[in-house]
């Protein structure tokens, strides 16, 4: 716990250990005298005489207290002890206070500079403190504290800890009067470790964030904290910057080799020097130890702060801070009154619509990342202009503003957020809601200049401003005060009410101003003449006196507020607001007091549009699961969130964002990582499982083996039938592990799976090689041999990397031997630009050197021919060009052996395999010219050049090793595979389809037929249906389709699911229940669930279990669990394997071995299979007992993205494929190949089909193009005409985002002038990553970035700009980037189609997929003597 501390010399040093030792030595000696250093207070103890005094029978009666007194604190330590522990004893305290020697309370950070010491009651180290304070000794005055640490990084709540040379003390509880110092200090701490998660993968966070997305996480999170007592804000975060980089840097010294480094982390650097740049402090040693104390240490490797120094930097940050709280809370003046008088929700709801849920249009962003930081101690909020708004509750439920107090400080219960286009305050003036007919040039420019989609933080007060005829509604959050302008369509009625009672209460002040004494009116008078409106008057009600009174009453916050803010003191006290006050009281209004600190956020308090995308709503259940599946969740739940055994009502629905995919940041390092848990609490009640691992190790045994154990070799009968049989199975072990657990006997283990780290995956018990007893381990069997060692077998032949290589052979060399590395694009789209495929070269001579001596590959070198590719000519060459063409050359070169990356051939064109797909697979090439490289110039190949036949090859003899070697595949005719017969193909269940990317690549590959699939949007069902019309598709719940197929077989009892699943699943119709699968049909499952809630998690503050139990991979993972398939494969975000800890992953695949199967998980990039696009995806294969798990596919595009590792618990790491930025046999897609022959079209075009108006040009197009004769699609989002100049003056050029635009305004049409740069991106650039791409335009020799469900130039990913036509990329071009054949429809308006492709997987990825799923078919199928059908 004690970090190592710097002393003043070595006399201090040996003097202060001298001392530790001594008080142990006195205490085991029963030597109850001590001397040691004390304070005053206690020291003085000590100085009594001793005097002999008679005490009468009654006095000598002594009353023990509670708590034990002892004046040593090594004594008190030594009581509280609980057991055997290791040095230094770790002990709690309770009520403590850190002071001086003069017993003055002091701050945790001054221990760094005098001697402190501690009052505390010691308790042991357990739980249930409280309850048992008697147990504790109290000790005053003891240390001195030698250091403070914080902890509970990981568990993400901090633990503060002090030491003394006795030992370490977590601070738990401290004294009333020291509260305030210990909760000033916890805050800070607490901003350590939320910074902390935010930037370490394990826990959930990004590195890679910039510092305005941190700080924004950062203050959401705490501010959403329950019990926090505050507002943090941005500028308190910054203000202790250095403190938290500090702390984290700290943390450097124990991390392991894969973990961040905080002390190079860009934005934790950022952040400590913005703290550094907004106060002057005095400077700091670059590395200062975490909270070590350091005493005039002149021999100490670092140079010491000076004492003075240090505390006057300690003592102006105590100042900095406390006044930056101070001036936060002073952000919105409180009320002079005490109370505050509340509107029922129940009485206005009459006057409001039915209720409805927000849904947003655009992908917004977050309030936070705009909040002003121009000055720390500014008063006042900016004031900003909010249009097309609209106002909602945590469940996204439209809701009035007068629930909120028009006050601040007002307590209140009612939390409301909103959402809205904001832009700069252009200091105009506008009513709110103006009709388009009577709005001002503002209220025009508003529709002209959008501004920018935010969600806002809770809104903590309102206000109405009136004039003449203006009503202006203005709402203010922690962030900013917003002026309401027009609200959106759906808002609109929600809106109306307010407006329609603040013109009530203008013509009410009116009415008052006409008397000659506004007294003379009283409440009553006033309601009559209300009644007597006309009803073309505004602030008409009802003729109804009744009707009038009731709403003047229920509305009555907006009247009184006005009438307070209005001048003329009498009509401020008029008869007519008594009146009205009194009447509110009547009606049992509540009254809330009111508070001089701000509203304090609670967890449910968080906007929930943090976690949408612009998206349709979909209703969320329960999950519908079987028994085993609830089972193994909720058991990890329970024993590892204990606080969360009780699960709440089952039937609560709630409307959650149906967003599928998550866009992680590209420029993130992609490694995923599973962290391991370090403390398990889960009781082994049953018979432990124990994995055999394949990695082989040589362990020497000595004193360490404890006991034998009982390990017993499970096998049992797998698949759907034997489920129940299993299940009874199951429950007779468990019964007789606990027998046997009550009676004192060993544990027994069973086995019943193979784990292979290094291949990523679970594989079935070898029992033929297990226990044979011939002291051969039949693990060692696999183990590989060197890959890299050269050996000559000949004149003509050689072996390297376990691959043979003869005199003619064509080979692939690595391109850095031809060219040093280039220059490429540093921009998201444009990363691939320089990057180079293999060279191809014939293998024509090689060394001497026959023979079994081992030869160094680096320094021997072969002789062959290079062929050039058209991609060495020109990039116009390779565009026009067959991505497999080829050219001869009379350039002979020597290369070294280490150069080379496996085999290929060259051959005719008249020789290459047909294939209608855009998918690359067999390593085979074409030549038909030849390239002078001297001149340029391309010739006629000479006939005399022959090439060797593919009868004189081995097919499918030759295997990859690592990753590393190109292998020969089984040459099959892949345009045929798509006319496999449907029985020949595995019958198919699709969940969770979307328009169906995964199941056309699937079946593309000619492996699996979609008889079935399950999608709960309507438009990409209908889009399935259109591209798959064999398969019956069920637009519903998957929880509904689960229950009603299990009710279907007769297995309620075995369906756990909320009653309005039940509900849903019989009011099925018949021919939807007559067409549900039914085990034994389904041979292979595969989908993408969708974990938002895991993403989402700490968002709201609901229990772990209960969260869990909405996400649809429980669901999912119950369907494999019911018809128990001979194949599973789930996608999902790459993240997939990190999310909530790497808990969702690590369940997941516990599930499906728990089942029986064998799994193989992994990460691959789109890109590297052939699509034009950035996107990472993980999967996990499963595959019954028996079967042939099926392995990745090999990547065969150059693509620039790194080796996709998922870090494993024991600190292996697994890559699925290699990274192809090196090298692959193809190059790269470009844009330019993938829409460059589509026809232009104009902003907002939105014409269904059109002509091609031109022949394909490049390899891809007519691959993609297939047989069309009209292009469908071909469509664009419309944008406003702001955006549209801006889009019209980004240079078309690669690279060029909104930093090109011209600082200069421009007029629109309606004569407002307009800012060509947003306003908020360069006040936020500095600290979000330059907003890199934002209006970006695409490079034509690039790659698009991954493909979003919403594309906009302000959005996720806002390069979306075609390379040369001013609009956003089209329907059609986002579907190319994707690889979806242009025969391919979608359905519904152009935002469903855009939905619908963002969240689908790639086809030539899915295509990749299966043809690794046919070979493992047929590989089982030929090991067992059945015929594979050819295709």
């Amino acid at each position: 716990m004690k970090e190592e501390k710097s002393i003043e010399n070595s006399k201090l040093e040996n003097g202060s250990q001298d001392a530790t030792q001594e008080v142990h030595h006195g205490v085991e000696n029963g030597d109850g005298h001590v001397t040691r250093k004390r304070p005053r207070r206690a020291a003085a103890c000590s100085d009594f005489k001793e005097k002999s005094i008679r005490l009468s029978e009654k006095t000598s009666v002594v009353k023990v207290k509670k708590n034990r007194m002892e004046e040593e604190e090594i004594d008190a330590v030594n009581l509280t002890k609980l057991g055997p522990e290791d040095p230094p004893p770790c002990r709690k305290l309770i009520d403590f206070i850190l002071h001086d020697a003069e017993g003055n309370p002091q701050p945790f950070e001054m221990s760094e500079i005098d001697d402190f010491f501690i009052t505390a009651l010691i308790m042991p180290m357990d739980d249930d403190l409280e309850k048992e304070r008697e147990r504790g000794v109290r000790c005053e005055g003891f240390g001195r504290i030698e250091d403070w640490n914080i902890s509970g990084y990981d568990e993400g709540t901090p633990v503060v800890w002090v030491s003394t040379d006795v030992a370490d003390y977590e601070c738990v509880k401290p004294a009333s009067n020291y509260k305030s110092y210990f909760d000033h200090f916890y805050e800070k701490a607490q901003v350590c470790v939320e910074v902390f998660k935010k930037l370490t993968r394990s826990a959930g966070g990004n590195p890679d964030q910039g510092l305005d997305e941190l700080l924004a996480s950062v203050v959401r999170s705490i501010n959403a904290m329950k019990g926090y007592s505050g507002t943090m804000s941005k500028d308190l975060v910054i203000s202790i910057g250095e403190f938290v980089y500090n702390q984290l840097v700290g943390l450097d010294e124990t991390s392991g080799n894969d973990d961040e480094k905080f002390a190079t982390l860009p934005v934790l650097l950022a952040l400590r020097d913005q703290c550094k740049s907004r106060v002057e402090l005095t400077k700091m040693p670059s590395n200062i130890s975490n909270s070590s104390l350091k005493i005039k240490d002149t021999e100490c490797e670092e140079i010491a702060e000076d004492d003075d120094a240090k505390l006057a930097r300690l003592l102006q940050q105590e100042e900095e801070w406390k006044m930056m709280k101070k001036q936060r809370g002073r952000r919105g003046t409180p009320s002079q009154k005490n109370v505050y008088i509340k509107i029922s929700e129940a009485e206005i709801a009459n006057d409001y619509p039915l209720p409805a849920y927000y849904k947003p249009a655009n992908q917004e962003m977050d309030e936070y990342i705009f909040d002003s930081d121009d000055s720390i101690f500014s008063d006042d909020v900016p004031v900003r202009i909010l249009n097309n708004w609209a106002l909602y509750n945590a469940d996204s439920r439209l809701i009035s503003l007068e629930l909120i107090p028009m006050k601040s400080g007002a307590e209140n219960d009612v939390v409301v957020f909103g959402s809205g286009f904001m832009r700069d305050d252009d200091g105009s003036c506008c009513s709110t809601a103006e009709s388009a007919k009577s709005s001002s040039s503002s209220s025009k420019a508003d529709q002209s200049d959008a501004g920018v989609p935010i969600y806002l933080s809770p809104i903590k007060e309102w206000l109405i401003e009136f004039g003449g005829s203006m009503i202006c509604v203005t709402i203010r959050t922690d962030v900013a005060w917003y002026k309401l302008r027009q609200p959106t369509k759906q808002y609109a009625p929600w809106c109306e009410p307010v407006l329609k009672t603040a013109r009530l209460a203008v013509s009410i002040i009116t009415l008052l101003k006409e008397q000659s004494r506004a007294s003379k009116l009283s409440f009553a008078d006033v309601i009559k003449k209300v009644a007597e409106f006309d009803k073309g008057n505004p602030a008409f009600i009802s003729s109804n006196i009744a009707l009038v009174e009731r709403y003047i009453v229920v509305h009555g916050q907006i009247i009184l507020q006005q009438f307070a803010d209005f001048p003329d003191e009498t009509i401020r006290r008029s008869a007519f607001v008594s009146g009205l006050l009194l009447k509110m009281e009547q009606r049992r209004h509540t009254k809330l007091v009111m508070k001089k600190k701000t509203q304090v956020m609670r967890g449910e308090n968080l906007n929930p549009s943090a976690a949408m995308g612009p998206a349709s709503r979909r209703k969320v259940m329960r999950a519908t699961t079987t028994r085993l599946i609830n089972r193994i969740w909720s058991d990890y739940y329970a024993h590892h969130f204990p606080e969360d055994s009780k699960v709440g009502d089952g039937n609560e629905t709630k409307e959650v964002d149906d967003e599928q995919e998550e866009n992680e940041d590209e420029d993130a390092e992609d490694e995923a990582q599973i962290e391991e848990e370090k403390i398990s609490k889960t009781p082994p009640s049953t018979r432990s499982r124990k994995l055999l691992s394949q990695t082989c190790k040589e362990i020497r045994w000595e004193d360490d083996i404890k006991e034998l154990v009982t390990v017993d070799i499970q096998s049992r009968p797998w698949g759907h039938k034997y489920r129940k049989e299993n299940s009874e199975a199951d429950k007779v072990e468990q019964a007789k592990a606990e027998e046997r657990k009550k009676k004192g006997l060993p544990m027994e283990y069973f086995c019943k799976s193979l784990y292979w780290p290094e291949k990523g995956a679970f594989f079935t018990l070898p029992r033929d090689k297990m226990g044979l007893g011939s002291g051969v381990c039949s693990s060692c069997d696999h183990i590989e041999p060197d890959s890299d060692e050269l050996k000559v077998l000949s004149k003509t032949s050689f072996i390297y990397g376990k691959v043979t290589y003869n005199v003619n052979d064509f080979l692939y060399i690595r391109p850095d031997f031809f060219s040093q590395d280039e220059d490429h694009a540093t921009f998201k789209a444009g990363r691939n630009v320089g990057l180079k495929p293999y060279a191809v070269c014939h293998l024509l001579a090689i060394p001497e050197g026959a023979g079994s001596k081992k030869l160094n590959p680096a320094s021997t070198k072969i002789s062959a021919r290079r062929f050039y590719r058209p991609d060495d000519i020109s990039s116009a060459k390779a565009y026009a060009s067959d991505i497999r063409e080829v050219y001869y050359s009379e350039d002979i070169i020597d290369v070294p052996v280490d150069m080379i990356e496996g085999k290929c051939e060259v051959r005719k064109k008249n020789d290459l395999p047909s294939s209608d797909l855009p998918v690359m697979f067999e390593h085979v090439f074409f030549c038909e010219l030849i390239y002078d490289r001297a001149t340029g110039a391309l010739k006629q190949l000479p006939p005399n050049v022959r090439f060797m036949s593919m009868a004189q090859k081995t097919t499918g003899a030759l295997k990859k090793n690592k990753g590393k070697q190109i292998c020969e595949t089984d040459q099959v005719d892949s345009g045929k595979w798509v006319d496999v017969p449907k029985e020949n193909r595995l019958a198919t269940l699709d969940i969770f389809a979307g328009c169906g990317g995964l199941s056309e690549g699937l079946q593309q590959a000619g492996i699996s037929f979609t008889k079935w699939a399950i999608e709960y949007e309507e438009p990409a069902g209908e889009a399935f249906s259109k591209n798959h019309p064999e398969a019956v598709v069920f637009v519903d719940n998957c929880n509904v389709i689960l229950k009603a197929i299990m009710d279907k077989c007769g297995d309620t009892d075995d369906c756990i699911s909320t009653s309005e699943a039940a509900e849903q699943a019989v009011k099925l119709a018949e021919d939807n229940i007559s067409n549900l699968p039914v085990p034994g049909e389904v041979e292979f499952i595969n989908g993408g669930p969708p974990c938002q809630g895991f993403s989402g998690m700490n968002r709201f503050n609901q229990s772990p279990w209960s969260k869990v139990q909405c996400e649809m991979i429980l669901a999912f993972l119950s369907f494999a669990e019911y018809f128990r398939p001979r194949f599973f494969l789930l996608e999902n975000v790459r993240n997939f394997v990190s999310f909530n800890k790497g808990q969702t992953f690590r369940l997941a695949v516990a599930s499906l071995l728990e089942m029986g199967y064998q799994v193989r998980f992994g990460i691959l990039e789109a890109g590297a299979f052939g699509v034009a696009q950035s996107r990472k995806r993980a999967f996990i294969w499963a595959a019954a007992p028996g079967e042939t798990l099926p392995d990745w596919p090999e990547p065969m595009h150059v693509f620039a993205s790194p080796e996709l590792k998922i870090t494993l618990p024991d600190g292996q790491y697994y890559a699925a494929a290699r990274s192809t930025a090196g090298g692959a046999p193809f190059r790269a897609i470009t844009v330019r190949d993938t829409i460059g022959d589509l026809p232009k079209v104009e902003n907002g075009a939105s014409k269904l089909t059109l002509e091609y108006g031109g022949e394909p040009v490049s390899w891809f197009q007519k691959k993609i193009r297939g047989n069309m004769m009209a292009l469908n699609d071909h469509i664009s989002k419309e944008m406003n005409e702001l955006n549209l100049i801006r889009c019209q003056h980004i240079p078309k050029r690669p690279g060029c985002d909104w930093h090109d635009l011209p600082d200069e305004k421009v007029k629109l049409s309606n004569g407002q002038m307009a800012d060509l740069i947003p306003w908020c991106l360069p006040n936020t650039a500095k600290r979000h990553n330059q907003w890199k791409g934002l209006y970006g335009r695409l490079d034509w020799e690039g790659n698009f970035p991954t493909s979003v469900t919403d594309p906009q130039p302000m959005g996720k990913v806002g390069m979306c700009f075609h390379p040369e036509q001013d609009r956003i990329i089209t329907v059609r071009e986002c579907a190319r980037s994707q690889g979806f054949p242009d025969r391919y429809e979608f359905a519904g308006n152009i935002q469903s189609k855009h939905r619908q492709i963002g969240n689908a997987v790639p086809p030539p990825l899915a295509y990749a997929l299966g043809r690794k799923l046919k070979e493992a078919v047929d590989a089982k199928c030929q090991e067992v003597g059945v015929a594979v059908a050819a295709p």
